[in-house]
């Protein structure tokens, strides 16, 4: 795996504003607008209740008819903002842990129209939910549980936030207190006021609780290297363990059948245990061959496993028979690389090729499908009717997709370490090959690619790109290495462009290197190859790790749930001038004409369009005009500091100022005459005073001469 991942402007007299987007879309992007998107992803959650069958597939909550396992049937689904993580079954509702979206609710009354009627966002990653009369309690990571009043399930309102030590990743609720997964320990929160929850008893485990089903008076944890463990908790004050089994095994999930528990393990498969004696679990019976398996659901003589890029498999438990495996419906996959040809776009990711028709962009759909067996395919490459694909350890894989809906497998590589970027130049193909650096083979007959040259770089070789003659590898902590490769036979050692951080991307055009090094974009002048010079550099608000140019902007895929857009028109002075947050991690861009096509690691494929700042001039009424272009404050909302880019045309007294709702000075950030050009000011959240402001909305006022515009901003602690 790779490491690592309206606001309305006013207008006033002779003031040149920017247009933007609407107050609920302000939140999510900058400058870009949603035109279509394909959700699909891994699956980590199943529930099955009344015949029906409910999972997440990366943002869609789906549901389906299970009756005939052979050929389920799609009732609904509905794409949700982020990864469905948890599912939790309420009175006609579905509450989703929905990973960073928080807390949706879904009706589920009428399952072929499933609606999202209320939520709750803003409470850290969503991991895990539990519903119980009118409450849901949210596992939220490092902001501990968080209880919901949900009396009216249209407008949840937050009851408490309960700190915890250790992120808290799973939930259970029992008899007013909730149990939850705290890193290496199982905390006891007394619930019983959930204004006021408290903490009454915690107990040290051998490793990440995963998840916790509770049976009797026992809660049975599923640990990540401690296997099962099961503990006593008839005191709830005093949490005993009293039994354990399958030490060192990665467990996800358990549930039971009277006295019959099933677990499952991520790479482990499913096993059977006899717990009539829970201090003394007994294994029965397993099924080893399935792998990525997250969490279970029973419903009579089925067993349904959520397997992650696997999808939904349905299992045959019934008592008279070893358990076996009947059907498994395919979901998404972890993703990883996206090209665009035509009306289509190949998705790569986990062990399959996806092909989505983005013909009609506001609704693109898959059409081909393939399953490259067992290895990872992390980025792709289209060339005439060829996919050229970085196949992990088969280095590289060549499929004709010259019938999408039909691709096939024509050739391939071996004896790779692990190949995950490439690029191809005529005819060559040229892979990153983590720890062995440059890979370069000869694909002029596609059947029987072959290796002519290699180079192995000092780092971690994640990407390349080729500009002939020379090929630009992102070599991670090693920066950017750059190598001649006029002789593909002898490639050869040009110079290195050293990071700050970690380089996991680069564009090239004309002779300039555009390079996504971490925490900022960096632009190097490369026409003396050999002594790279770096005119210019922007902060990124996240993790770059690839970068696609796209006329006067360069496009960042964030690894924190972001596309950033730059503004490269200025190489010495590039300016972020947008952005789109996804729901999980984008980890690989492609542009075609004035669309973006962002992958998201967890939930699929947006298409976007960036909307680049649109001056309008008005008549001038004054006799000195005051001119002025405003750009929308990001982040927004903020928790930490947040900018504001302005420019000014002429000489001006320039005041920026921030009030509260009730028309109180905050801040005044700048108060002074200020010459011609681009500027920022910052705002961290604190007063005049350098006490922080409460959380919630603020107006900021700037007044440039006589003329003022006000915008509002969300301060969030």
């Amino acid at each position: 795996m790779k490491p690592l991942t309206g606001l309305s402007f006013l207008t006033v007299g002779s003031m040149i504003l920017l247009m933007t987007t609407s107050v609920l879309s302000q939140l999510e992007s900058e400058n870009c607008t949603l035109i279509g998107r394909w959700a699909e992803g891994s699956c980590y959650t199943v529930l099955a209740e009344a015949g029906i069958v409910y999972f997440g597939n990366g943002g869609y909550l789906q549901i389906m008819d299970f009756s005939d396992p052979l050929n389920p049937t799609l009732l609904g689904r509905i794409a949700l903002p982020s990864m469905v993580r948890r599912l939790a079954l309420g009175d006609g509702i579905m509450g989703v842990a929905d990973y960073y979206g928080g807390l949706r609710i879904v009706d589920i009354s009428n399952p072929a129209v499933p609606a999202e009627i209320g939520s709750v966002g803003q409470i850290g990653s969503a991991l895990d939910i539990a519903i119980t009369g009118k409450a849901a309690y949210v596992a939220a990571n490092d902001q501990g549980l968080v209880i919901i009043d949900l009396s009216d399930t249209t407008t949840p309102v937050i009851s408490s936030r309960l700190a915890l030590s250790g992120n808290s990743a799973a939930v259970a609720i029992r008899s007013g207190h909730a149990f939850l997964g705290c890193g290496k320990a199982l905390a006891v929160v007394d619930i019983a006021d959930q204004k006021h929850p408290a903490e009454i008893a915690r107990i040290e485990l051998p490793d990440q609780v995963n998840g916790i089903t509770i049976k009797d008076n026992l809660a049975y944890i599923s640990a990540n290297q401690g296997g099962l463990r099961i503990i006593d908790i008839s005191d709830p004050s005093h949490p005993l363990e009293i039994g354990f089994c399958l030490e060192n095994k990665r467990l996800y999930d358990v549930k039971f059948v009277g006295n019959t528990a099933y677990a499952v393990g991520y790479q482990i498969g499913l096993y059977v245990l006899d717990v009539a004696i829970p201090s003394q679990p007994i294994k029965i019976d397993s099924l080893q061959t399935l792998k990525y398996n997250r969490q279970i659901a029973i419903e009579g003589d089925r067993l349904y496993i959520a397997r992650s890029s696997h999808g939904v498999s349905a299992i045959d438990i019934s008592p008279i028979r070893a358990p076996t495996l009947i059907s498994t419906f395919k979901t998404g996959s972890y993703w990883d690389g996206v090209d665009v040809k035509g009306n289509y776009a190949y998705l790569a990711g986990g062990e399959n090729i996806r092909i989505i028709d983005c013909a009609n962009v506001a609704g693109p759909t898959s059409i081909g499908y393939l399953d490259v067996g067992n290895y990872d395919c992390y980025e792709v490459k289209v060339r005439d009717h060829y996919a050229y694909v970085a196949a992990s350890g088969y280095g590289l894989e060549i499929i004709d997709v010259a019938a999408p809906a039909e691709p096939v497998i024509v050739g391939h590589t071996s004896g790779f370490d692990w190949s995950q970027g490439l690029d191809v130049s005529g005819n060559y193909a040229y892979m990153a090959d983590y720890g062995k650096g440059l890979r370069i083979a000869d694909i002029s007959d596609p059947q029987s690619p072959t290796e002519v040259g290699n180079y192995d770089t000092i780092g971690l070789a994640y990407n390349v790109t080729v500009q002939e003659p020379f090929a630009f590898v992102a070599d991670y902590d090693s920066g950017l290495c750059i190598i001649n490769v006029a002789d593909v036979t002898n490639p050869a050692f040009v110079a290195r462009i050293k990071s700050t951080r970690y380089t996991m991307g680069a564009a090239a055009r004309n002779h300039y290197i555009f390079v996504a090094d971490g925490d900022s974009i960096k632009i190097f002048d490369i026409s003396t190859i050999d002594r790279p010079q770096k005119i210019g550099a922007c902060s990124s608000f996240g993790f770059a790790r690839q970068i696609q140019l796209m006329g006067d902007y360069a496009v960042v895929a964030n690894a924190y749930a972001e596309i950033e857009i730059f503004d490269i028109s200025d190489l010495r002075a590039p300016k972020r001038v947008g952005f789109y947050q996804t729901g999980y991690g984008v980890n690989d861009i492609a542009v075609k004409d004035d669309l973006i096509f962002a992958l998201d690691e967890m939930v699929g494929l947006y298409i976007l369009r960036f909307d680049p700042p649109t001056l309008i001039d008005h008549p001038q009424t004054a006799t000195i005009p005051h001119n002025i272009a405003l750009w929308p404050n990001y982040p927004n909302p903020f928790n930490s500091i947040t900018h504001f880019d302005y420019e000014i045309s002429i000489p001006s007294r320039v005041k920026i100022v921030v009030y509260n709702l009730n028309g109180q000075l905050v801040r005044t950030l700048i108060d002074e005459e200020q010459i011609p050009g681009r500027h920022t000011a910052l705002w961290d959240g604190s007063a005049d005073d350098s006490k922080d402001v409460v959380s919630g909305a603020y107006l900021l006022r700037i007044q440039v001469g006589k003329q003022k515009t006000d915008w509002k901003i969300l301060y969030l602690k």
